[in-house]
């Protein structure tokens, strides 16, 4: 390219691309030459399978303006929020390319990111978080008491809302890496897990009305590029099915034990020993979470641990940056990026090539996900590249 264009990055999820996503990169090409978006891929951060396979939200994302689609690692798509953020912040700044990050935020707490950003930066910060901890919460309570206390806010449960969290994360990362990527937070209204504003629901919202046959509601609540990308997948069957893999999960935990448990990644403290006397009187992924979960142990950290089980990660396999990203998709528009990005972070386009463990993993989940789609492991090798 001749001169340095302004390329905004945004990590997502797109499961499905609905109005708020279009909403954001709308507002990011408002005075950007590109955006590129970066997006876990069969596994989602809270960890059960996405309902739509990573092409196909891929794809929607490009058809709603998007000019380039990357893809997660597996370990770093599916993870706690600080590593999800550091995954997709260290991915995009080492394209070389990006020169800011769009992110959305709870309209009512955009005021006090800022001072909440100068809080988790102290040592102060660290020690109220580890305490909070070892009181037996949540690490996203354990964030909201710790910020609270910082920045004189007595809502210590609003600084745990999931985007304001995700956001802190982002300017962290950011920060850790020195990168010079500046960030560009945005106003996002309503409960984004909740889905309580029905004219902007959420994913989960719309997840769920699909799943129950709801197929109108799909076309109100996403823009008409992705809702017909989107229908045609949900009309063919290819869709995951939530309790698909629930037998698979339930006789790998029965088949494996504690040192192999302890091994993955968000198991500890005694946690292995549970989730096998647990899985002895379940017969469904719920079931089996809701036996297992307590204060201790929140159900997004059981249900990405129970997927890490599922697909075999282990801490050994966990690098602190991905050390490629999936190429997914892009506009013919967006060529002139493609060639300017740094040939420092590999885009692997033709998976089955590659033979890096941290790959292996991430197609195996891909794998996973197929077969939880009624469709054969294969394919997961056989999704072409989106171009558009």
């Amino acid at each position: 390219m001749d001169s340095a264009p302004k390329v905004v990055g945004i990590v997502a999820e797109y499961d499905p691309f609905h109005l708020g996503h279009k909403k954001q990169v709308l507002k990011a090409k408002q005075s950007a030459d590109y955006v590129v978006c970066i997006i876990s891929c069969a596994f989602s951060q809270r960890g059960s399978a996405h309902m739509f396979s990573t092409h196909t939200r891929a794809h929607m994302a490009l058809a709603s303006g998007a000019d380039l689609v990357l893809g997660l690692p597996y370990s770093f798509g599916c993870a706690q929020a600080n590593r999800f953020a550091m995954g997709g912040v260290s991915a995009l700044n080492s394209l070389g390319v990006v020169t800011h990050l769009c992110f959305g935020v709870e309209e009512e707490l955009l005021p006090v990111l800022g001072s909440a950003t100068d809080a988790i930066k102290s040592k102060e910060y660290d020690k109220l978080f580890v305490e909070s901890l070892s009181g037996g919460v949540s690490s996203a309570k354990a964030h909201g008491i710790a910020l609270s206390q910082l920045i004189n806010s007595e809502d210590s449960n609003s600084l745990n809302a999931p985007n304001f969290i995700l956001g802190l994360c982002y300017i962290k990362a950011l920060q850790d890496i020195k990168s010079d990527i500046v960030p560009l937070p945005i106003s996002r209204r309503g409960d984004y897990h909740k889905g309580n504003d029905i004219s902007a629901p959420s994913a989960s919202i719309i997840r769920k009305k699909l799943l129950t046959g709801d197929t109108d509601f799909l076309k109100t609540a996403l823009p008409p590029e992705s809702y017909g990308i989107a229908i045609k997948a949900y009309n063919e069957g290819y869709y995951h099915k939530p309790q698909a893999l629930d037998y698979a999960l339930i006789a790998k935990i029965l088949s494996s034990n504690s040192e192999e448990l302890t091994n993955t990644p968000e198991i500890s403290e005694g946690l292995e020993y549970r989730i096998m006397d647990c899985a002895l009187s379940a017969n469904s992924r719920d079931t089996l979470i809701s036996l297992i979960k307590t204060k201790r142990y929140p159900y997004t950290r059981i249900d990405r641990a129970l997927s890490h089980i599922l697909v075999g990660l282990n801490n050994e396999n966990c690098p602190d940056k991905p050390n490629y990203v999936r190429l997914l998709g892009f506009r013919n528009s967006a060529a002139p990026l493609l060639s300017a990005i740094s040939k420092d972070m590999p885009l692997i386009s033709r998976p089955a090539r590659n033979k890096d463990l941290m790959m292996k993993e991430d197609m195996f989940s891909e794998q996973l996900w197929q077969i939880g789609a009624g469709e054969c492991p294969k394919r997961a090798y056989e999704e072409q590249v989106v171009i558009i």
